[in-house]
């Protein structure tokens, strides 16, 4: 797959799985069932799973590794684990406390991936 599909790829992804957390986490605020069926956690996982696959993807195209040679792609993959990780922590336990943490985490990985540098100051 070229550079630029698996980007657009990995772009269009952050946006679903951006917008399926406002979705998810309003539907946790306001006590939704359908936040914890099984079809709502195939789709997270699906695209969570996609964007981990396309951002491998890139990194072989960049020859950019995490823990390797690139501190920003580090910084980025370990706040996308975090976010995921809280997330699902979240949903699953129906702690709306830690939908903060885990928004702020994927801002953080999205300015990370935008400004190529793991320090926001």
């Amino acid at each position: 797959m070229s550079y630029m599909a698996l980007k657009h790829l990995h772009l269009m992804m952050v946006g679903l799985t951006l917008v399926f957390f406002v979705l998810r986490s309003g539907g946790l605020l306001i006590g939704m069932q359908w936040i914890g069926r099984t079809w709502a956690r195939v789709v997270h996982h699906v695209i969570d799973l996609t964007i981990l696959a396309s951002a491998l993807g890139l990194a072989a195209h960049l020859s950019q590794w995490p823990f390797y040679n690139s501190g920003w792609m580090t910084a980025k993959l370990l706040a996308l684990v975090g976010y995921m990780v809280l997330t699902a922590i979240a949903i699953r336990r129906q702690k709306a406390l830690l939908l903060l943490p885990a928004l702020v985490l994927v801002l953080y990985a999205g300015w990370v991936g935008v400004s190529k540098t793991p320090l926001p100051f």
